[in-house]
């Protein structure tokens, strides 16, 4: 008997933990983007909320997890442990960008936030 409770997903989950997420509402569709920790590697994913759908799924090079999330000037910006990497993912072109270390030396990013400027 099929549990209801669970569905097959497009990636393995080995160890599961997310963090943190934003929610967007881009051309009237409702999403929330979030990184899921899994151990080596994380997982950028993107989820349709009126159906749960898995609509993005990324690997994040050289993160291994999230504890911040943010949308500005269109796009998602996150930072990563253990590697402090700073990312952007681009809606539109459905890729990641690594945008380097910007505290060197750092292994963790706990926080993000935007401006008024979308900066």
């Amino acid at each position: 008997m099929k549990n209801p409770d669970f569905e097959h997903l497009p990636f393995q989950v080995k160890k599961t933990l997310v963090q943190t997420a934003v929610f967007s509402n881009r051309a009237e569709r409702k999403v929330f983007y979030t990184v899921i920790a899994e151990g080596e590697c994380a997982t950028f994913v993107g989820v349709e909320l009126d159906t749960g759908r898995i609509f993005e799924e990324l690997e994040v090079p050289g993160g291994t997890g999230s504890w911040t999330v943010v949308e500005s000037d269109g796009r998602i910006y996150f930072g990563t442990y253990v590697n402090a990497g700073l990312y952007r993912y681009d809606p539109d072109r459905g890729e990641i960008e690594a945008l380097g270390t910007p505290i060197p030396g750092a292994k963790f990013l706990y926080s993000l936030a935007a401006d008024s400027k979308g900066n």
